[in-house]
């Protein structure tokens, strides 16, 4: 699997300005330094590959998944909490607002057969892989 557009400025307040044209954002209009991008864990055995995506705070409502040929993307916002009057914040690390992450899907995977759920945060998306991809075994009989 390739995940596409890797940013290793990303977490950074700066990125030196040569990097301009070449780490440009992915399509959601936001500032690339101040993103919420969601991690990945990306899992294959033989029958299937398997991506845990972590969406903390995060409803069904919120988050879409699509594949066009063989680019998944996961999308969605990220939306920040109101406060009650008299709260002011003292902290704020999290991030808010849209987001997208696409990650290149290897050949192997029979796309017509992905499913997703999502459970306590973490989205999980599973693709079987095609038949003719997984590794033919058989014991022989010596006769």
């Amino acid at each position: 699997m390739t995940f596409l557009r890797w940013n290793p400025f990303r977490n950074l307040n700066w990125q030196p300005p040569f990097f301009d044209d070449y780490f440009e954002p992915l399509a959601c209009g936001c500032n690339t330094a101040e993103r919420f991008m969601p991690v990945v864990d990306a899992i294959e055995n033989e029958e299937e590959y398997t991506l845990k995506v972590e969406l903390p705070g995060m409803g069904k409502k919120d988050i879409k998944v699509d594949i066009d040929g063989d680019v998944l993307t996961i999308s969605g916002e990220h939306r920040s909490e109101e406060r009650k009057a008299g709260e002011s914040m003292l902290i704020a690390e999290r991030h808010y607002g849209p987001f997208a992450r696409k990650i290149r899907l290897p050949n192997a995977a029979d796309l017509a057969k992905a499913d997703a759920q999502h459970a306590d945060g973490v989205l999980t998306i599973r693709l079987p892989k095609k038949e003719e991809a997984k590794p033919y075994k058989k014991e022989l009989t010596i006769t």
